[in-house]
């Protein structure tokens, strides 16, 4: 009785690691951060409300919140200081996808001077101090 200690398949270079190439996506592999595409108009009137909240994503922090009751929020989650935080704009009839979108653009130029927007120097509280200069 021959007793092999390499088996047969692996001295040929097949066998376990036939059509492996190690660093090479595999399938089922997937990126590790995806990025959302951006919401269209019609996907939000689409959106149905189901038994729990979800949360339709337009991307750099904002997203759709829809809730069992029907009513549709945008939101934005943002870090300051080390914190997670959650910024509301406002329900979705009111609020359109592209007012929704300056609003976060200019949230994020207002995190970017160093402003919590929660903390009373919020968009209001700036957009305020324009109006009556």
């Amino acid at each position: 009785m021959c007793l092999r200690s390499v088996p047969r398949a692996a001295r040929f270079g097949i066998g376990v690691f036939w059509g492996y190439f190690p660093g090479a996506p595999q399938k089922g592999d997937t990126p590790t951060r995806q990025y959302p595409m951006p919401l269209k108009d019609l996907e939000i009137k689409n959106a149905k409300p189901a038994e729990r909240a979800y949360k339709l994503f337009d991307g750099g922090g904002m997203y759709l919140l829809v809730q069992p009751t029907g009513k549709k929020l945008w939101r934005m989650k943002y870090h300051h200081q080390g914190k997670e935080r959650l910024l509301s704009f406002g329900a979705y009839p009111d609020i359109s996808i592209a007012a929704a979108r300056e609003k976060r653009s200019q949230a994020k130029l207002a995190l970017a001077d160093g402003i919590d927007l929660r903390d009373g120097g919020g968009l209001a509280h700036r957009d305020g101090h324009r109006w009556l200069r």
